[in-house]
């Protein structure tokens, strides 16, 4: 593919799931990898995983939903490596305060506040830490935002707050393009639908479970939907296939130096392009209160 030989990435939420896959196949090209996530048992263990393979990890546990320790990650990836190349604001999902995941005639204020702390404020520092390290480095770098597919349409059933953050995260990752540019900083996001992680799991149970996700998942105008499911990968039907370890990949090829300076992404390629509006199937009667994504 490409090397990363030399370069630093930070990955949030690294401890498990996509995170963990990211970190993994950016250590796999050639990078050496910041891990951030609240659980440093999960950290070590995956840096034990990144060392097997050559490279250098440090273990730095953070609440992303504390802008202080945001800025503690960006300042200690510096201290260690002598600056950020790639930072990956991946961490993200849902709260557990009552009216977060509800339809909108039951959200709660605690649960507005909490979600948007989580997927929205969490990812605006976080990124506000990296551009600033990029920017004093002289180097630029890539910054890229977990989108979902919820920000593209409708999220009925207890994820319009979700969806609301994901499509936030749409709007401003375009004007941190813009803006960023003249540092030569690349502002993307990936905007991936049902990924199979240890998070989505208990509601991927069976296949039965699966082909009824597959079904919210919209149909490119003249192509079957199958087909366009399985070249995007944007539902994995095998643990670490499309989905998991497609995911991951489709992160790192954001990054590397050549590519040039490009237009935000808030699709689900990662290649620069503004997002199609695509048909999207009826959602299911009664889809599962809880639910992980992107």
């Amino acid at each position: 593919m490409f090397s990363l030989e030399g370069k630093v990435c930070v990955v949030t939420g690294a401890g498990r799931g996509l995170g963990r896959g990211i970190a993994l196949a950016y250590a796999g090209q050639g990078a050496d990898v910041v891990l951030a996530s609240r659980t440093k048992s999960e950290l070590e263990a995956l840096a034990g995983e990144v060392e097997a393979k050559g490279r250098r990890a440090l273990v730095q546990p953070t609440d992303i939903t504390q802008p202080t320790q945001l800025r503690a990650l960006a300042d200690a990836a510096v201290a260690t490596f002598g600056g950020i190349d790639f930072w990956v604001n991946n961490a993200g999902g849902f709260a557990s305060e009552p009216g977060a995941m509800a339809e909108w005639l039951d959200v709660s204020e605690a649960g507005w506040d909490a979600m948007l702390a989580l997927n929205l404020k969490a990812q605006v520092f976080g990124a506000q830490a990296a551009a600033r390290a990029m920017k004093a480095s002289g180097k630029g770098g890539s910054i890229i935002f977990l989108s979902s597919i919820d920000s593209l349409y409708a999220a009925p059933g207890g994820e319009g707050i979700y969806g609301a953050c994901k499509a936030a995260l749409n709007n401003i990752t375009q004007t941190m393009a813009v803006e960023l540019g003249q540092y030569k900083i690349r502002v993307n996001a990936i905007a991936p639908a049902v990924i199979e992680t240890p998070l989505t799991q208990p509601w991927l149970a069976t296949e039965a479970d699966k082909r009824e996700r597959a079904l919210f998942l919209p149909a490119a105008p003249g192509r079957p939907a199958r087909r366009r499911r399985r070249r995007r990968g944007l539902f994995c039907r095998r643990r670490g296939r499309l989905g998991l370890r497609g995911g991951a990949a489709g992160v790192g090829r954001l990054g590397h130096d050549q590519r040039s300076l490009s237009l935000p992404c808030s699709g689900s390629t990662g290649r620069g392009d503004r997002a199609r509006p695509q048909r999207r199937a009826p959602p299911l009667p009664n889809p599962p209160p809880s639910r992980g994504r992107g």
